[in-house]
């Protein structure tokens, strides 16, 4: 379905991407449309998202610590 996880990555890797200079984004609980143009890259600080995908039965779902 496109969206890749990767569970709890070492601190090298997050390193290596910048990850603790990215800007944060956050959102209470909510439920809205979403598209995405381009390949984005987000890690998790707090809470999970659950992706379902228009048109099918299935989901993705990842939270805190997930790349």
């Amino acid at each position: 379905m496109g969206i890749k996880i990767e569970k709890n990555p070492d601190e090298s890797k997050l390193t290596g991407l910048g990850v603790r200079t990215w800007p944060k984004w956050g959102c209470p609980p909510s439920k809205f449309p979403w598209t995405y143009a381009s390949k984005e890259t987000c890690f998790l600080l707090k809470g999970k998202v659950k992706v379902i995908y228009d048109g099918y039965d299935e989901f993705v779902e990842f939270g805190v610590g997930d790349l």
